[in-house]
């Protein structure tokens, strides 16, 4: 974690919007992939001072203040910080936008606060890269699944109240995220739940205890 840093909002510039110049002709420095394959093999102590270089060499000394300025603030546990990290990494390493690790950051820092691994977010982010996908459309497509996840949270808290339980809360999440997502409203999934009647949705047998 860099110290000695006050929280500063960054800059509407910096969110992603299009494709920069390396984007579009799709050239990263080999320098630059260098530094990418280096977090992967390290630990997450120093992992955020490894990010700022990466930025720094992708983006600039500025966009990288910003954003370190901002995850100097942030309260990740020391397990999930290895995950920022890759997925920063990847995003750098694909040629997509400062905008995408800036969104990114936030929304694993909405993820963090409300006790949701990362792994799901980690998930989308692959598998945005791998399809190509255009900045705009994985930044859409992020911000939605995180919306998701936190709504899918709150559901299964009042599950809870409603005595079920659930073999692995974080996989509840995703999968409730899932059904969300596919536009099955929350009334529907609480009264099969309740009812025992998972016919139509049966990835929550994986889950429910």
């Amino acid at each position: 974690m860099i110290l000695g840093r006050r929280k500063r909002i960054a800059p509407v510039s910096l969110y992603c919007s299009g494709y920069d110049s390396g984007y579009r002709r799709g050239i990263v420095p080999m320098s630059l992939v260098a530094g990418v394959l280096l977090l992967f093999s390290t630990s997450a102590f120093g992992s955020w001072s490894q990010v700022d270089e990466i930025l720094t060499e992708a983006y600039g000394a500025q966009t990288a203040r910003e954003c370190s300025d901002y995850y100097s603030t942030l309260n990740i546990p020391d397990d999930q910080v290895a995950a920022v990290r890759g997925s920063i990494a990847r995003l750098v390493e694909a040629g997509y936008p400062s905008g995408c690790p800036w969104e990114y950051l936030k929304l694993a820092a909405d993820l963090s606060k409300a006790g949701i691994d990362l792994d799901d977010l980690t998930n989308k982010i692959r598998e945005g890269i791998a399809k190509k996908v255009s900045p705009e459309r994985l930044t859409r497509v992020i911000d939605d699944r995180v919306k998701a996840l936190l709504e899918a949270r709150v559901f299964t808290l009042k599950l809870v109240e409603n005595k079920i339980k659930f073999l692995d809360r974080q996989m509840a999440y995703s999968v409730i995220a899932d059904y969300l997502l596919r536009g099955v409203s929350q009334q529907e999934l609480m009264a099969s739940i309740l009812e025992g009647k998972l016919e139509k949705y049966p990835a929550l047998d994986s889950v429910i205890n």
